[in-house]
């Protein structure tokens, strides 16, 4: 069983029992990943396991480790409450968005992903997302066009973290708003949806994002208006 392999591979090890021990943890992770996909019994049959998973991100000195620590989180909490509930109750939020500022882009990712899993569920809190570090990062993210999956997971984050006036305020003090208009014209259409709901989420709660939208929007049909009187006149 994969959860009697994460309790066994606590024990002390030394010399060659090193490897032996960080490959039978990182297999038990990965099996633990595995199983719980799609089987609302094995993510609740491995609630126990969280904490240990925690500690393995916030700690391990391993960055593989980390990630497939990470994608198990995820993997357990999404679609069962009880799985979020253990996470809010361990302060696992925090330890994922802490992950999210980390500097291995591996982990970064990972983080994102989870994160996203985790907030499908309203017992999530917002505020630990809300931390200044914790929105440049999504914000910074939005910007990694050549990597649309993960600037499109960090927009969907930025319209997950909204729900109240004081969140969307947040996110345009940050600013959200741009980078989120910017993303509007990737290339790549999942990254625009994300954007657009992301939008949406943010100017339903703040009069100062509806403005910068106005703007923009302004300023880009003049660009416009003013490239067509050109090549009129050319």
């Amino acid at each position: 069983m994969a959860n009697e392999t994460m309790v066994s591979t606590n024990r002390a090890a030394n010399g060659s029992g090193v490897s032996s021990e960080y490959a039978s943890r990182l297999k038990a992770i990965r099996e633990i990943k595995n199983s719980v996909i799609g089987n609302r019994f094995k993510k609740l049959q491995y609630l126990h396991v969280l904490p240990e998973l925690h500690s393995l991100v916030s700690s391990s000195p391993d960055n593989e480790l980390r990630v497939q620590a990470l994608a198990a989180i995820g993997s357990i909490a999404y679609g069962v409450e009880e799985g979020v509930k253990a996470i809010v109750e361990c302060n696992g939020v925090d330890n994922l968005v802490q992950a999210l500022t980390q500097d291995d882009p591996r982990v970064v990712v990972a983080a994102a992903r989870s994160l996203k899993l985790v907030y499908q569920s309203h017992l999530a809190p917002r505020e630990p997302l809300l931390q200044q570090k914790a929105l440049q990062r999504l914000i910074s993210l939005t910007n990694q066009q050549p990597y649309a999956h993960i600037a499109e997971v960090a927009a969907q984050l930025l319209g997950l973290a909204c729900s109240n006036e004081a969140q969307a305020e947040a996110l345009v003090s940050a600013g959200a708003v741009p980078s989120l208009l910017r993303l509007l014209m990737s290339s790549h259409e999942s990254c625009q949806e994300a954007a657009v709901e992301a939008l949406v989420s943010i100017t339903r709660y703040s009069r100062q994002a509806c403005q910068q939208l106005l703007q923009s929007t302004a300023s880009s049909s003049s660009s416009t208006t003013t490239q067509q009187q050109q090549q009129h006149h050319a």
